[in-house]
């Protein structure tokens, strides 16, 4: 099913071709089966010249062939991209219908899950009053299921853990399969949203990076339970033990273990079990602390500085020089 992207009037809503047409795949409810986690509800009858034999539905007659639902589901596939995801508006926001949702939020105050969590990350420490979250924090999905991921308050990204997004001032190690691209989302903000489609089987940890330092942190586990087994060195993943104490907290976290994550399904970041690393000091620099004897002269030389009680020879260096008066 051949299409351009050029942005046509025909709707009247502004939207580009390729825009629409996602909409109306994931929400209006054309039954594509092979879109993992998308909810999808009957439609009535629909006019389109490709279509092909009409077929009895219980909510009306389907006009959509086996070949064309293929070609649909491919035209979503391509416009996710395994980089840059496929980011929706607010207003588009609300016509995505996918079972699987993953919500960028922040928590403050009483609305807190975590007494002491995230502690400040400084050198000082102290506790931050705000849980920047991504719920549920854990969550499997089958390859090639799409992830809903909204922004319900605040400003977020979802990123891959991939160095290549790592900085001086931000540590990211890889923490993705080796066949994933390493993938971003743009900022989302409150209402804007994400697709994503997860396609190789394996771990995937994910931060968001203007809140990497305060542990927004999650995993995602893609997993075919009819194919994969948790034994399998995909599913196999190493503790955290570098980045930022709150990110660490969430990630090293029992609950997030893979194997918990598929067989609970979702794992809730109310129901995470944290134990936050203090964060250590920088280290001193001696400055001359009291004390210490801080040489005035050239190093490995003593400069005699003519301390009272001591005798400082006025004469030149080796040789005596008396200090009275011959006849004495």
């Amino acid at each position: 099913m051949a299409q351009d992207n050029n942005t046509q009037d025909n709707d009247g809503d502004g939207l580009d071709w390729s825009r629409r047409n996602v909409l109306k795949i994931t929400g209006a409810g054309t039954s594509i089966a092979a879109l993992g986690g998308m909810s999808m509800v009957g439609t009535g009858q629909e006019d389109d010249e490709e279509t092909g034999t009409e077929t009895q539905t219980e909510t009306g007659t389907e006009t959509e062939t086996a070949t064309e639902t293929a070609d649909d589901s491919a035209f979503v596939n391509d416009l996710i991209d395994p980089t840059f995801g496929y980011p929706l508006a607010a207003d588009e926001t609300g016509s995505v219908d996918i079972d699987t949702v993953v919500e960028s939020n922040q928590l403050e105050g009483e609305d807190g899950a975590h007494e002491g969590f995230p502690l400040q990350p400084s050198p000082e420490g102290g506790e931050f009053p705000v849980e920047f979250i991504y719920d549920p924090v854990g969550l499997q999905v089958t390859p090639d299921q799409v992830v809903h991921f909204p922004s319900v308050v605040g400003e977020h990204t979802i990123t891959a853990f991939d160095e290549k997004y790592a900085n001086p001032q931000l540590a990211v190690p890889t923490r993705v399969p080796e066949e994933s691209p390493g993938f971003t989302s743009p900022p989302i903000v409150d209402g804007e949203s994400w697709l994503y489609q997860f396609a190789t089987p394996g771990v995937y940890d994910i931060l968001c990076l203007p809140h990497y330092f305060f542990g927004m942190v999650m995993r995602v586990v893609v997993f075919d339970p009819e194919e994969d087994s948790i034994e399998d060195e995909a599913f196999s993943v190493e503790p955290l033990s570098e980045g930022p104490p709150n990110a660490q907290a969430v990630l090293n976290a029992p609950e997030l273990d893979p194997a918990n994550i598929v067989e609970a399904g979702e794992i809730a970041w109310a129901d995470l079990t944290l134990e936050v690393p203090e964060p250590e000091p920088p280290e001193e620099t001696p400055t001359g602390t009291p004390g210490e004897e801080t040489p005035t002269g050239t190093p490995g030389e003593e400069t005699p500085t003519g301390t009272p009680g001591e005798e400082t020879p006025t004469g030149t260096s080796g040789d005596e020089t008396p200090t009275k008066s011959p006849e004495s």
